[in-house]
């Protein structure tokens, strides 16, 4: 048998002087070329900027008043065949009856849902779905809608089944019915999360419960509605007094407004005159520390308080300074608390700004386990942020961030008439969008530090906290005195 060497000396190749110069050529020059081709990778790269400030300016639409008064907004926009456009109504609180809550918001989706004398729910929801077209309508405390869109080529039809909306709703009763049994199903979902509870017992404790800000219909009011107060709501506020419309899309103007003149032909001031309302009645709960016993394995905080009403000169400044404090993924709170930390879900704060008394104040979701820690660590920021001025890398972060997502409000011609009109229909200054980049660019430390203190020093501040007070790392008396409310009382 044959035996096998195993300590057989390697394999060695004789090469020469001159074959092995060229093995090393053969190897080494590939690594020339990449270092050639990647060496823009090492090199410092140029000098750019500083870019000087963004000074934009939204289009402005035509402005045209009709014969019986109605404020219109126009663009024109031949990109696509489309056309919307949209009516609104000025209201109030005091339109809608006292011993029937709920009528109002009822009137706006029962106008449109409850179909027209002449066009049945089904078929006038056929009509459109065959023009791909859609009629809608709506009501807030502040106004009333209705609006169309459609295909260009329908334009015309549109306006035939928007002008029967508009002046011969049905509310018919079977729909009704049926919109108060789904109100009244939401109701039984309404302490399902921890944001519906937080939010009802925020406002109660901030507003007071009898504000209108802090109210939510029971199941005896829903069921007090009734269609002749819809109906007789309907005939109260749809008036071209104080009304307004935007329109947008593939039209000519001088066309258009042919139309809308003949939409309304007939259609004249009825001598409304909108009810005042006064929102400053607010009576908050006594106390500073308040628990909402809800079994969750989260909890979530609400620190808060009055803040900025629509109009006050305060916004630019309170802008700057929510954006800094809780705005976004580079905010203090979201880089401390949530990130640093790991104490929080979601934590953030917030500006609230409507017609009557406005809120601001933080929040935050956190386990149950860490509840107490996570109300400590929002004090702590709050403290920080009041006591001195923020950075100026804040400042021109927080500029820059508010200034870019105002570009991106007006990304459609729809977009740019609804903010013109808006502004108009809200009372702000005509050159509110032209100057607001200015505005925000004007922002310091000091005019931060102002609002800071003013709108969220935690003195003066409610909290609100929601959860299962025997899964929590600490009692919450060891913070402060505790005032439970029962679930019950904020339903």
């Amino acid at each position: 048998m044959r035996r096998i060497n195993s300590k057989r000396k390697p394999l060695t190749l004789a090469l020469s002087r001159r074959e092995r110069a060229r093995v090393r050529g053969f190897l080494i020059l590939p690594l020339i070329f990449v270092f050639i081709l990647s060496a823009p990778l090492f090199a410092r790269p140029p000098e750019i900027g500083p870019y000087p400030p963004l000074d934009y300016r939204p289009p402005q639409p035509e402005r045209v008043v009709l014969h019986n008064g109605i404020i219109v907004y126009l663009l024109e926009d031949h990109e696509l065949p489309l056309f919307d456009m949209r009516l609104r109504m000025r209201v109030s609180p005091g339109d809608e009856p006292k011993e029937r809550p709920g009528a109002l918001g009822f009137m706006g989706t029962q106008w449109r849902a409850g179909g027209t004398i002449s066009r049945t729910p089904e078929n006038l929801n056929d009509e459109l779905e065959f023009l791909s077209a859609s009629v809608e309508t709506g009501a807030d405390f502040e106004g009333v809608s209705i609006g169309l869109s459609c295909l260009t080529k329908d334009v015309g039809r549109g306006m035939e089944i928007f002008k029967d909306v508009l002046f011969h709703p049905a509310f018919r009763e079977e729909k009704l019915n049926l919109a108060k049994a789904k109100a009244l199903e939401d109701l039984k979902s309404k302490n399902d999360t921890l944001y519906s509870i937080s939010r009802r017992a925020f406002r109660d404790v901030v507003l007071g419960p009898k504000h209108l800000y802090a109210r939510d219909l029971s199941e005896a009011e829903i069921k007090k509605i009734r269609r002749k107060d819809v109906a007789a709501l309907y005939r109260g506020v749809v008036a071209p007094d104080e009304a307004m419309m935007y329109v947008s899309g593939d039209f000519k103007e001088g066309e258009l407004l042919g139309r809308l003149e003949n939409l309304f032909e007939g259609w004249t001031r009825a001598g409304r005159r909108v009810p005042d309302y006064d929102y400053s009645t607010v009576i908050p709960r006594q106390g500073r520390l308040f628990f909402v016993a809800k079994d969750f394995n989260q909890s979530r905080i609400v620190l808060g308080r009055i803040g900025l009403s629509r109009l006050d000169p305060d916004h630019f400044s309170m802008e700057v300074a929510n954006t800094i404090l809780g705005g976004g993924g580079s905010s203090r709170l979201f880089a401390d608390i949530r990130s640093r930390l790991g104490l929080a879900y979601m934590v953030g704060s917030f500006s609230i700004e409507p017609k009557g008394p406005g809120l601001a104040g933080v929040v935050c979701q956190s386990k149950a386990g860490s509840t107490v820690a996570a109300l400590q660590a929002l004090e702590k920021e709050l403290d920080q942020f009041t006591r001195e001025e923020p950075s100026a890398e804040e400042i021109s972060l927080a500029r820059d961030s508010l200034v870019n997502s105002f570009v991106f409000r007006f990304n459609s011609a729809a977009q740019i008439v609804s903010e013109r009109a808006t502004i108009e229909y809200d009372g702000y200054p005509p050159d509110f969008l032209d100057t607001y980049t200015q505005k925000i660019g004007e922002v310091g430390p000091p005019d931060v530090l102002n609002a800071a203190r003013k709108y969220f020093s935690k003195e003066g501040m409610k909290i609100v906290i929601v959860g299962d007070k025997a899964k929590f790392d600490a009692p919450l008396s060891s913070v402060g005195e505790v005032i439970e409310i029962p679930l019950k009382d904020i339903e």
